[in-house]
Formats: C-alpha cells, structure tokens, sequence
C-alpha cells in the first residue's frame, strides 16, 4: 500500500512539473513571437487542472490569443482568437487581481487597434467586418464591468446594414434602456421589425417608448406611419393628435392630420 501511495505521488509531481513545464515553453514562445507554437504548449497544458486552476495558465493564454487576434495572418487562421483572448482574461482576472495592470494594458492596447479597425471597414463600407471589430470592443469592456454604449450603439448600426437583425435589436434595445439615443435607438427597431413582418411587435416597442418619451416626434411619426400603411386612420388620428402637440409648426403632421380626418369623414376638422 506505501508502494501504490509513493507511486501515485510521483505521477503527480511528474504531471505537475509537465505543466509547469509546458506553460513555461508556452511563454518562452509567446515572447519569441512564435505564436502558433506558444498556442500548441499551452493547449498541453489544458489537460493538467493544476495547470487550468492558475492564473497564470489563463493569462499566458489570454496573451498568446491576443497576439494571434493581432496578427494579420494568423487572425484569419484562428477566426475566434480576440474572443479566446477575452474569455482567457476574464478567467484570469476571476482567479486573481495580482495582474490587473498588466492585463488592462494589453487589452487597452487591442481596443485602440480595433477601434481603427472597426472605423476603416465602416468607411469603407464593409459593416459586417466593422460589426465584428465593434463586438470585441464590447466584450472587452464587460470585463472591467462597464458598458461602452456608443460602441453598442455603432455595432447595432452595423448589424442593421448588414442583416443580422436579431443581433441589431439586442444592441439597439440595449442602448434605449441605458437611455441613449434612445428615440433614434427605438425607430430603427420598429423599422426592422416592420420590414421583417412583425409589426405586432413594433407596435409594443413604440407603445413602451412612446410611455417613455411621450413627446418625442421621432417615435410618435414612426408609429403614425404604421398605421397609415394599414389604413388604420383613427389609430394613425391619435397618434398625431400627439405628435401636434409635440411639434405644432410642423406643416407635415398637420397634412397628415387633416388626411385622416378626411378618411374619418370629418371634413369640419
């Protein structure tokens, strides 16, 4: 029975010092930029839970990741790097807050590279690949617990263009409840809605925006156009009844007024 103990106590010490071993290779590697190589020895070491339930195992990875996610070769490669480098950090920070500073500055460092990024594919454009730069400056500010709203704001902007439309709702429906750009933030969700055929539910959003924000023109006219297009002209007539009182030298509002009054058979008004 000794025998057996003693035994089983070396094969522990000989796979603790494997990854030890394998983490110190790995960082060895990231620090001669041999990234691909840096990436396979600290996979060695996932399989070790002595190795996994250290912080230095997660922010080793989390470096080794975001210099792939950096690279603009090997970027492609990896597709899903910047988020490995982000769930690694988070990890990290989760075990330990001795290398705070260290991780901030890194991670400081990619949010500047992609915020350019993200800016470059916009103008030129290509909104779903500044939609993904937008995402990981998202995800890296949920790891100091902050919400970057006018990145959640410009990534639902790119969602919209490029058709990912769920993705567009959550960002904009997000930013209406931390108030910003709210009015502008709740007419693009009934717009997408209204195109998707879901007019139901556009309806509700701007019922709840409209209890928000009851004079807001930009609302009032997007739900005003809703029922025009249905030919619902008292719905449409109490809506700008409204919207004439929150804009009355607005020439357009009281056109429309006067055409549903007139669908209503109410020539006098």
């Amino acid at each position: 029975m000794k025998k057996t103990l003693i035994l089983f106590a070396t094969v522990l010490t000989s796979f603790a010092t494997f990854a030890q071993a394998e983490l110190t290779n790995a960082f060895r590697a990231n620090e001669d930029k041999n990234f691909e190589e840096a990436l396979n020895y600290i996979n060695q070491a996932s399989s070790n839970p002595k190795a996994t339930s250290k912080e230095k195992y997660w922010r080793y990875r989390g470096d080794i990741y975001m210099n792939i996610a950096m690279d603009s070769v090997l970027s492609m490669k990896y597709a899903s790097s910047f988020n490995e480098a982000v769930t690694s950090y988070t990890k990290a920070l989760e075990l330990s807050k001795d290398y705070v500073m260290e991780i901030g500055a890194v991670v400081d460092n990619a949010r500047r590279i992609e915020e350019g990024k993200a800016i470059a594919a916009y103008k030129s454009s290509n909104t779903c690949g500044a939609a993904v730069h937008y995402d990981n400056l998202i995800e890296t500010s949920k790891m100091f617990g902050v919400s970057d709203t006018i990145y959640v704001y410009y990534s639902g902007i790119c969602h919209e263009s490029c058709g990912n439309i769920e993705k567009a709702l959550a960002n904009f429906t997000a930013c209406a409840n931390m108030n910003y750009q709210a009015a502008d933030c709740y007419s693009r969700i009934a717009n997408m809605l209204v195109k998707a055929g879901r007019k139901e539910e556009a309806i509700k959003s701007l019922g709840e925006a409209r209890a928000k924000y009851p004079k807001n023109s930009s609302i009032l006219t997007a739900e005003v156009n809703i029922y025009i297009e249905d030919k619902d002209y008292q719905k449409a007539h109490d809506v700008l009844i409204a919207l004439a009182e929150a804009d009355p030298k607005n020439e357009s509002v009281l056109f429309v007024l006067g055409v549903t009054y007139e669908k209503n058979n109410n020539p006098v008004e």
